[in-house]
């Protein structure tokens, strides 16, 4: 196959998004970690389950999906150890406030002299109130772990109440009930809303660029307050998601075609990736004084890289015996050119699918006009020009 190509490319491995993807998930990770180390210190039990999720640590070279689930552990971890330290306070409240609560807050007709025997009235009013402390911690016992975001106190102020009033404990113990219903809804929906912000970012994981820089920005603003996210919001996260995308694997192709253009002795340039990527137009690289180059372009938009074989000269000049034997002889080197850069491209993550192609000699070698050697005509003037100045 030999003159104008065009080729689809699918990249299955982008070594650059994987880079960054494997480094954001890394920072994320390390962000639980160090909260989990600060909420399980002082505990040996609470450390000794952080120690556990430690040991799922995964090598510092896994993939970002690997990180990821671990990064899942160590919140799972987090929030176990959380609604545990949340129990153990309100038990310690119940019971302060157990306590509190005197004898003579219970319904009764008198107090046992000092030192007399309690009454049978007594043992009730007593047993009457352990029965309630434990109501109460069956109920609270319910609720999820709370988010900072929510405030679980009026749970306690019922709880109180019911200790304090015992005659209305029937009704507070229902209004109780709802409270933490109530509470472990929002709680649910608040979570939900972190959970949809999460999956929106794990989305944008490994894409780099000011659009997508300030999304993060926007959706973690979301994530620190639990706000719900917009249909809107989803929409332009997933369409500069898409568009991020295609312009970074457009660049890996780029950088990789460089890469091997200059592996096969073609002068590519610094800014080779860049004005391929960005201006959308074909470059042409050549080697060194030869006469032949390569036109290449790659089509974001429809996955596309064009390559064509080029020859500088006079685009009106006679085509010769001699010059199209010589064409055909450069084809046959540019056809070599074109499997080894697919090959190339393959080995790094990168499949390519021909959908336009032709034979050797079907087509006459485009001729484009020798811009070096009017850059050179253009340079011997100007040394003219400065040789005839200084004689003056």
């Amino acid at each position: 196959m030999s003159g104008p190509k065009c080729s689809e490319y699918t990249v299955r491995r982008n070594a650059e998004r994987l880079r960054l993807a494997r480094e954001a998930a890394w920072r994320r990770a390390q962000t639980y970690e160090d909260a989990l180390r600060d909420i399980s210190a002082g505990n040996d039990e609470f450390v000794q389950q952080a120690r556990s999720t430690f040991d799922r640590r995964p090598a510092q070279g896994s993939s970002p999906d690997d990180i990821h689930r671990y990064s899942l552990a160590l919140k799972e971890r987090i929030r176990a150890i959380d609604a545990e330290i949340r129990r153990v306070n309100v038990a310690n409240q119940l019971q302060a406030f157990s306590s509190s609560v005197k004898i003579s807050a219970l319904p009764s007709q008198s107090r046992p002299a000092a030192g007399a025997r309690p009454t049978q009235s007594g043992r009730r009013k007593q047993s009457s109130k352990s029965n309630l402390t434990e109501t109460i911690d069956r109920i609270l016992r319910r609720v999820s772990s709370v988010p900072a975001e929510l405030d679980d106190s009026e749970l306690l102020d019922i709880a109180e109440a019911m200790l304090k009033n015992p005659s209305r404990s029937r009704m507070l113990e229902t209004e109780l009930r709802v409270r933490v219903q109530e509470l472990n809804e929002k709680a649910r929906e608040l979570q939900n809303n972190k959970d949809e912000v999460d999956d929106l970012l794990l989305s944008l994981r490994g894409l780099v660029g000011d659009e997508i820089d300030a999304l993060r920005v926007e959706l973690e603003s979301h994530l620190d307050g639990g706000k719900p996210v917009s249909e809107e919001l989803k929409g332009r996260a997933a369409d500069a998601g898409q568009r991020a995308s295609k312009r970074m694997d457009a660049e890996y192709v780029a950088s990789t075609l460089a890469a091997e253009l200059g592996r096969l002795g073609y002068d590519v340039g610094e800014q080779f990736t860049t004005m391929l990527v960005r201006d959308g137009r074909p470059k042409i690289v050549q080697r060194d004084e030869s006469e032949y180059g390569l036109s290449i372009g790659i089509d974001k938009a429809a996955n596309a890289i064009n390559m064509e074989m080029i020859r500088q000269g006079d685009p009106g000049a006679r085509l010769t015996l001699e010059q199209r034997e010589k064409d055909l002889a450069a084809e046959r080197e540019y056809c070599d050119d074109c499997h080894y850069l697919f090959e190339r491209l393959e080995e790094n993550g990168i499949t390519n699918k021909l959908i336009r192609k032709s034979a050797i000699g079907q087509h006459p070698v485009r001729v484009i006009a020798d811009d070096r050697q009017r850059t050179k005509a253009r340079s011997a003037r100007s040394l003219e020009s400065r040789s005839l100045d200084s004689d003056r």
